[in-house]
């Protein structure tokens, strides 16, 4: 059981040596749910934004009409 845990250990440590060498950033625990908040945040927005545009060509649409 050992043995494995050593090669597993070496093999994690060779797998980060390549990565380092290619120039890719170890990865960060603290960064977890940073895309879901920031979705979270702008996804009303661009809603808004979308019944604004919607509301816009209707009134424009109104206009011709009359």
């Amino acid at each position: 059981m050992g043995e494995r845990r050593a090669a597993g250990r070496r093999a994690a440590r060779a797998a980060a040596r390549w990565r380092r060498s290619l120039g890719v950033a170890p990865a960060r625990g603290g960064d977890k749910g940073t895309v879901t908040a920031e979705s979270a945040v702008v996804l009303p927005l661009l809603v808004v934004v979308t019944l604004a545009l919607v509301w816009a060509l209707f009134a424009a649409a109104a206009q011709v009409r009359c």
